[in-house]
């Protein structure tokens, strides 16, 4: 084993600020392109009855939410950030080092 990421958790999470915004649809069927289609969205997929929507860095995530819940009548909308877990998943699998 190699090390692949040493700092503290604060300057991880900073440098790694992936976040995504999970949705559950009252539609099931609803179409995906208005929300892959807002600006601060990088990625629109569906889970089941769950949208996920990953968000471009920098995004302003309190204002996503509102345009999100604007454009799709949602049960429930929820801001979702990568774990530690999650940050080290996307480095093993690409080969990065910090």
């Amino acid at each position: 084993g190699r090390k692949v990421l040493d700092d503290t958790l604060d300057t991880i999470r900073a440098r790694e600020d992936t976040r995504q915004i999970l949705c559950e649809t009252l539609d099931p069927g609803a179409d995906l392109a208005p929300l892959a289609a807002l600006p601060h969205v990088a990625q629109a997929s569906r889970e089941g009855g769950t949208v996920r929507l990953t968000l471009r860095p920098g995004a302003d995530a309190t204002g996503c939410l509102a345009q999100v819940a604007q454009t799709l009548p949602c049960a429930r909308v929820e801001l979702r950030r990568a774990t530690l877990e999650d940050i080290f998943v996307d480095i093993v699998t690409e080969g990065r080092t910090s």
